[in-house]
């Protein structure tokens, strides 16, 4: 299971999944949901993938090399991803159920030489589609565009997207079945920033503040001077974060 977001900024586009992984809700352990990397025809690429670990880690693979090889230079690289992921459903359709999708889905941000990054969605049926705002998939996207339906009112700059992403997954982590662990982000066109993130402590903060604007605000038995300090110090926290998140360098990989 897996909680994962795209979304398009006003400069460049935010790619983050959770790292929880699990088999038929059992087996549950660590690992990176995303991968990136660089071709000479296409410039740099960020994926996350939801569904099945070995699908995805397939499709890294295939599409990986698939950008990489230069014989390729010529196509449009939505054909490409469509190619390679049509090999994968006949692979998977000949080892099962002819008549099944195989559980693989795919979030892809790409800029090319010269051009300013793009999103791209892989839908389960191997479709290949743009995407101009956001993409959400996997287990927790239910609970993840709730809050960004409150949220995300306009594009924003990255800087401040990844702490609204953040936001999105901690939320979904917390009440989606299957999601959990860090958040693994990157962004374009800075692909070499992608690490891991602890989500808590940003998530709780901007919880404070939605309880004082919907619950304190209209509680009659608080002051105003008390709800003018609880405001004060839930704002002061927030600054806080915001200042170590601008002065903190990017994690390594």
């Amino acid at each position: 299971m897996t909680i994962a977001v795209g979304m398009v900024c006003t400069d460049g586009v935010l790619v983050c999944a959770d790292t929880r992984q699990t088999v038929e809700g059992e087996c549950v352990w660590e690992d990176s949901k995303m991968t990136k990397g660089t071709s000479a025809p296409f410039g740099d690429y960020v994926m996350a993938g939801c569904g099945n670990t070995s699908y995805i880690y397939m499709a890294f693979d295939k599409i990986g090399r698939a950008l990489r090889n230069p014989r390729n230079s010529g196509l449009d690289f939505s054909e490409i991803v469509e190619r390679e992921v049509a090999k994968i459903h006949k692979h998977i359709k000949a080892c099962n159920d002819p008549k099944s999708l195989p559980w693989l889905e795919l979030i892809i941000g790409i800029q090319k030489p010269g051009d300013s990054p793009r999103l791209w969605h892989v839908e389960n049926t191997g479709a290949v589609v743009p995407v101009y705002d956001k993409i959400f998939m996997g287990s927790g996207r239910p609970i993840a565009v709730a809050f960004a339906r409150i949220v995300l009112t306009q594009r924003l700059p990255l800087r401040l997207a990844r702490l609204a992403a953040f936001f999105f997954m901690y939320q979904a982590k917390e009440s989606g079945y299957g999601t959990g662990g860090d958040t693994q982000v990157c962004y374009l066109p800075r692909p070499n920033s992608m690490g891991e993130w602890d989500d808590k402590v940003i998530a709780e903060q901007v919880e404070k503040m939605m309880r004082l604007s919907l619950l304190e605000a209209r509680n009659s038995a608080m002051t105003a001077e008390r709800f003018d300090e609880e405001f004060k110090d839930a704002f002061q926290e927030l600054l806080a974060i915001r200042m170590a998140a601008c002065q903190k360098p990017p994690p390594k990989d």
